[in-house]
């Protein structure tokens, strides 16, 4: 949890790692979230 007053950044997602778990999603036949993160991912949503 963030200190008051102070603020907080949050880092993106590691290609590595987004291309792992879109990989999966699409293992698991489960193609909408594996295209609705997709698309999260590479038009900065």
């Amino acid at each position: 949890m963030a200190k008051p007053r102070c603020k907080s950044a949050s880092a993106p997602p590691r290609w590595t790692h987004a291309n792992t778990l879109i990989k999966d999603l699409m293992a698991d036949r489960r193609y909408n979230t594996a295209l609705l993160i997709d698309a999260g991912i590479y038009f900065g949503l």
